[in-house]
């Protein structure tokens, strides 16, 4: 397979505004190292640069470039999370001005890759942020792999918005972590490809398995509903909390760190559970013993609108991932999600408590014969 790319300053020089390449130009088979400059940390949540670069390992030597830490040295630390993959964090001094932060971490780089000798290699963005330290590389090939709209993030830099068109503006090709991102950028890059991300079905297949309890989940009583990920500015907790309040016999199991929202909001009910991040080894043992799952219950564009839905939401009600329970959706929900309808708080909670009412008495009792459907689901077939 021959890729081109004449967009990126690594094969001309500078930006070259999307212009086509000569065919065969560039083989992405001579290219022997990635570098990612990711705004996640490699031991944070394992996700999608986790699951997509240690695939990559395969084939190249990946290097993965975090954001700074505060530190009274300047230097990079470096380990191998897995073979093929080096994680590196920059190490810079506490209370300096922004520009210097930048020039540090354009000098770390630098070093790192002289010492490596690193000429024929990829740059695979996850922020663009950092292009503020690293737009003087001439990699072979620039990629942006758009997983969200970090603009929308609460704290998100002024600049981030003018360092992404620059970011466009280099890549050869721009992946989107789903439809609505999709969407947003397929009009300002020629090759933009919605690339949605998904789940590691063989891991978490091991869920259907009868998995014993993790002790710190066993005290609590059923049923259990479960929610993993990050819990931050996109998580409902309105809902969990209006659902926690009218059934006090549901036990509400919120796995994940608690990161940029004021932990005042979220539910304090006796019957909302915070056992925080797990190791990704770890997921499979926890959803096997809840009895629903629910994913990804808001996402907003805008702070201030945590009480609506839009399209960039994957408002989903699941069960797939739980041992022998049962699948629910709802498709007045998806429906007005995919029109763009608003969805207020009241138009939730009611649907969502009369489905889960409706399942959770037949959870145990149902037959694995529907298995089959579920798997389907997992796999993204209808």
């Amino acid at each position: 397979m021959n890729t081109t790319d004449s967009t990126s300053p690594s094969v001309e020089g500078k930006p070259s505004a999307h212009s086509p390449a000569k065919p065969g130009s560039l083989s992405i088979n001579t290219i022997t190292d990635l570098i990612c400059f990711s705004h996640l940390r490699w031991n944070f949540v394992y996700q999608r640069p986790q699951h997509l670069l240690s695939r990559a390992a395969a084939g190249y030597r990946v290097w993965f470039l975090e954001e700074p830490v505060r530190s009274d040295q300047t230097k990079m630390d470096s380990y191998q999370p897995l073979e093929g993959v080096t994680v590196l964090t920059p190490h810079i001094p506490h209370h300096i001005p922004a520009d210097e932060a930048v020039r540090l971490q354009r000098q770390l780089l630098d070093e790192f890759v002289e010492q490596k000798q690193l000429t024929n290699f990829i740059s695979w963005y996850y922020t663009p942020m950092a292009l503020l330290f690293s737009d003087h590389l001439k990699p072979r090939l620039t990629v942006y792999d758009c997983m969200d709209e970090l603009s929308a993030f609460w704290g998100a830099p002024p600049q981030l918005l003018q360092q992404e068109q620059r970011l466009l503006d280099r890549s050869a090709i721009v992946f989107t972590g789903g439809i609505s991102l999709y969407e947003a950028k397929q009009n300002r890059h020629p090759q933009v490809m919605a690339f949605p991300s998904s789940i590691d079905f063989k891991h978490f297949s091991q869920a259907r398995q009868s998995l014993s309890d993790p002790a710190d989940q066993a005290p609590i009583a059923k049923p259990r509903i479960g929610f993993s990920g990050v819990i931050d500015e996109r998580f409902d907790y309105e809902l969990v909390g209006k659902l926690a309040e009218q059934h006090p016999d549901w036990q509400f199991v919120l796995i994940g760190p608690i990161v940029k929202i004021d932990r005042n909001l979220l539910p304090k009910a006796a019957n909302v559970h915070y056992p925080g991040m797990k190791d990704y080894k770890e997921l499979p043992a926890y959803f096997s013993n809840w009895d629903v799952a629910i994913l990804r219950l808001l996402s907003t564009n805008r702070p201030g609108s945590l009480a609506r839905l839009r399209r960039r939401s994957t408002w989903q009600l699941a069960c797939q991932l739980c041992r022998r329970r049962y699948e629910m959706s709802s498709e007045r929900m998806e429906t007005r999600i995919l029109y763009r309808l608003p969805i207020q708080l009241k138009d939730l909670v009611k649907p969502l408590s009369g489905h889960l009412q409706a399942v959770i008495p037949k959870i145990g009792s149902r037959s694995t014969g529907s298995l089959p459907r579920t798997r389907g689901i997992i796999h993204g077939r209808k």
